[in-house]
This record gives structure tokens, sequence and C-alpha cells, in this order.
């Protein structure tokens, strides 16, 4: 969960890519990977797009149904817990919890300058309120907000997949620039 980590690996495989011949056009992230790539845009701002899919905007709190009330214990008695997420065991920290709310998105999303953005979220996200997506585009300066009706927060269904993928195929249309896609 080290957000720092998580900015140093993007921006490494965005420099190895451009150290390939290959134009970097866009860095898209999910929920939690939303927070990397919007970070990315903020530190460096020189990718022309960042696409924030079902971005958490306030920090500050993890929602406590998140986890079961024995982890949330184990937490406070041992500094850590086991997280089983789709198979894979994760070690979750007190700290990693600490530097999460000590992100402020509003002012990550403010210093985009140069990038584009686009917010795309779902209005019946079950684990990000579809909020977070406005109070993400009162703030970022070169925002267009997608919401897509009916969306969940993994954008499950078929359905749902084909809206994310109509508002990206837009406005990677609009944008300006070669693509990647042409290489």
């Amino acid at each position: 969960m080290d957000s720092q980590r998580e900015l140093g690996d993007l921006r490494a495989v965005v420099l190895r890519l451009r150290d390939l011949g290959w134009n970097v056009d866009c860095v898209l992230g999910h929920s939690k990977g939303a927070a990397a790539v919007l970070r990315y845009g903020e530190k460096f701002d020189d990718v022309p797009l960042v696409v924030n899919v079902a971005g958490r905007f306030d920090t500050s709190e993890t929602p406590r149904s998140r986890f079961t009330e024995e982890q949330w214990d184990q937490l406070e008695k041992t500094g850590s817990f086991e997280w089983n997420v789709r198979g894979e065991d994760l070690t979750i920290n007190k700290s990693d919890f600490e530097e999460r709310a000590a992100l402020n998105m509003k002012k990550t999303a403010a210093s985009i300058t140069r990038s584009k953005v686009l917010t795309i979220h779902g209005t019946e996200d079950e684990t990000i309120p579809v909020a977070d997506a406005y109070e993400f585009d009162k703030v970022l300066p070169n925002n267009e907000l997608v919401v897509v009706e009916g969306a969940t927060h993994r954008f499950a269904t078929e359905p749902e997949q084909v809206e994310v993928m109509k508002a990206l195929n837009r406005y990677l249309e609009k944008a300006e620039g070669p693509s990647t896609a042409e290489r």
C-alpha cells in the first residue's frame, strides 16, 4: 500500500516505455490506482491524459465496513493484519492507513495543470460514493466528468464496461498528439 512506491513504479514504467520509443498518451488508475495516477499528474504533469476511474477524493478515513471487526482489533493490537483480496494475501499495516489519510487529493487534483483528466464514476458505487467524482470535478482544472448510470465500483457488468470504454475512446479521440496505437 506504499503510495510512494506506487508513484515510483508508475514513473519507471512511463520512462521505460519512452526509452523504447513509445508515446505515453495516457495513464489510467482505478480506485486506489486512481490516486496513483492523479499523484503522477501532480508530480510530473507530463502525460497528456490522466484517467481517474472511481477515485476516492476524501482519503482521511477508510470506511469501517471495508474490514471486519476482528481485522480492526488485530490492527490496533499488532499494527497489521492479513487481508485476502481475490485470492491474494496482503499484509495491511497501520502506517498504510496513516499514509493514506495524509494524502490531500484536493491539493493533488488542483496541481494538475497541463494534463487533461477524465474522471469516470458509477452512480451505484458501493465502495466510493459518486459524490467524490463531483468533488474532483470542482477542483481539477482540465477535467471531464463521466458518470455511468447504474455502474458499481468494479464496473462488473458488460453494459457498465461498454460505457467506460465508450467514454475512454471518446476522450482519447479528442486528445491531441500521436497515439500509441499507431506504433
